[in-house]
């Protein structure tokens, strides 16, 4: 019953985790290093819904959500600064 395991130990350091990055981390990059409040954001090839969920998406992933505010007014998407 008592199998006896055969086995090797091998030095080896654990490779690191390479994270994807987002195509919209960009964008909240450069608002975020802006000194404005708020920001459109103009694409040619999304529609403004999908652009609206991507980044609320991403400003959730990076645990954002107390700094930037992702807004939709009709067909337009604006990044928000969060104040106090």
């Amino acid at each position: 019953m008592n199998e006896i395991i055969q086995f090797e130990l091998v030095p080896e350091k654990i490779p690191r985790i390479t994270k994807k990055a987002s195509r919209y981390d960009p964008i909240i990059d450069k608002f975020t290093d802006m000194d404005i409040d708020s920001v459109r954001i103009n694409t040619i090839n999304m529609k403004p819904r999908e652009l609206a969920i991507a980044l609320r998406s991403r400003v959730r992933a990076r645990n954002l959500m107390n700094e930037i505010k992702v807004s939709q007014r009709g067909d337009k998407v604006y990044l928000i600064k969060v104040v106090g």
